[in-house]
């Protein structure tokens, strides 16, 4: 609003100037008022002069060249954006706030800086508001016509974006997706020792996906130390200690400051910084000052910056979540990875039953998304010489990480209504006809449908 009123306001002064002129010329209000239009159309037919009216024939020079300019650039940019818009991948991003200027910057040539008013017809539209309530606003103004002709994205922030799954729309979670990318690209050893240091929905979603993704043998027996996990985190998930004894896990809390624990920091594999990026950068430089680390990994936008921060450290430092790897086409709209869940619940959809994906509820969209995410860990063992029997016990191991993070129990007589099942328990204390079912999802994962890609 204070822009239209400046900007209305330099158009304007020429004008004003003129009409004091002409008024100092001896014409009255109403010629005045008229004459005064002239000054921008470059002065021409202005047969009285003085300062007043020399100065407004100049600046209405300058107001005539900028608005004609102004709108030149204007039928440039909408004409040059339509034909971007023809794009295979073209995506009109919406959002007025860094992660959206990012992703439209990584985006290049494919790139649209969208506009609700006048939205432009591009095969994807990515919605990456402040808050959850832009992203519903989002949907009462933008066409209904466009979202059945192409795709729409929506960022969420703290709640799961498996909750928005129709035929052309999709959720995301930027924290989701940054933990996921973690993990695929930085998978831990046997008996690893992990420090997990900061709080937020990145700290949730770096702990649960470490669950999930990261099982690789039934004894191998990695720690996960936390440093002050949020109260929200343990109360809602209060069974992690059990979850992470399943593969011979183990999950230690330590509270207080992180950095008077110095023999426990000397003795972790890795340290991950996952909290805000200002406290990453502060608590990482403090920590590695005073005594010798293995591997750390800081989680930041600003790659080079971090990279050059740290660049005289013996410490081996890792930067993760940069823009340049988390906010991409491909980590946003994360097709191929939601294509696969989809392929999976349809797979069980048509043996067993059940609905068809946009009819399913969040919880089973998620545990889909979980088996797929599973899938290359499973591609990576089978290929290390891991047999279909060691992969189903690790598969049930999974699943049952899932439902109990879920904070369903075990119970002889299974209740979807009281989140009770009957097979969460050991790989070994299954019936054949169990077991069967974990096995059926690792011969699916190794089948040539999902193989043939990786």
């Amino acid at each position: 609003m204070k822009k239209k009123i400046l900007k209305y306001s330099c158009i304007s002064i020429p004008y004003i100037l003129a009409y004091i002129g002409y008024r100092l010329c001896g014409l009255n209000i109403s010629w005045a008022l008229y004459y005064s239009f002239k000054v921008y159309g470059l002065g021409a037919g202005m047969e009285h002069t003085n300062l007043w009216l020399e100065f407004a024939k100049w600046t209405g020079a300058i107001v005539t060249f900028t608005v004609v300019l102004t709108l030149a650039k204007t039928i440039y940019e909408r004409l040059k954006m339509s034909w971007r818009a023809r794009g295979s991948k073209s995506c009109s991003v919406y959002g007025d706030n860094k992660n959206a200027e990012i992703l439209l910057s990584n985006l290049g040539k494919d790139g649209i800086k969208g506009n609700l008013k006048k939205p432009y017809h591009s095969k994807y539209h990515i919605v990456m508001p402040d808050d959850n309530e832009e992203a519903v606003a989002f949907f009462r103004d933008f066409p209904e016509s466009l979202i059945k002709k192409s795709k729409t994205v929506v960022c969420f922030k703290g709640i799961s974006p498996m909750l928005l799954q129709e035929e052309n729309i999709a959720g995301f979670s930027i924290e989701e997706n940054c933990a996921g990318l973690y993990w695929k690209k930085y998978r831990p050893e046997k008996g690893d020792k992990i420090a997990i240091i900061g709080s937020g929905d990145l700290f949730d979603e770096i702990m649960k996906k470490a669950l999930l993704m990261n099982i690789f043998a039934p004894d191998q027996g990695i720690e996960y130390h936390l440093w002050n996990p949020s109260e929200r985190f343990m109360t809602a998930h209060p069974e992690l200690d059990n979850i992470a004894a399943s593969a011979k896990d183990k999950i230690v809390y330590h509270g207080g400051d992180f950095i008077k624990d110095h023999e426990m920091m000397r003795s972790m594999n890795r340290l991950i910084f996952c909290g805000s990026e200002k406290d990453n950068i502060t608590d990482a430089l403090k920590l590695i000052a005073i005594m010798p680390l293995k591997t750390v990994y800081i989680y930041g936008k600003n790659k080079k910056g971090i990279e050059r921060l740290f660049r005289s450290c013996e410490t081996t430092i890792i930067n993760f979540g940069a823009a340049e790897d988390t906010l991409t086409f491909d980590n946003v709209v994360r097709e191929k990875q939601t294509e696969t869940a989809k392929q999976i619940s349809e797979h069980y959809r048509i043996k067993y039953g059940g609905d068809t994906w946009e009819y399913l509820d969040v919880f089973k969209r998620e545990s889909s998304l979980s088996a797929a995410e599973y899938f290359p860990v499973i591609q990576m063992l089978n290929k290390k010489g891991l047999s279909i029997e060691e992969l189903s016990e690790l598969e049930h191991i999974r699943w049952c990480r899932f439902f109990w993070i879920n904070n369903w129990h075990y119970n002889k007589v299974r209740d979807n209504s009281k989140r009770l099942h009957n097979c969460l328990v050991p790989y070994s204390d299954l019936t054949d006809a169990e077991k069967a079912m974990d096995t059926e999802n690792v011969e699916l994962a190794l089948s040539k449908e999902f193989t043939s890609d990786s």
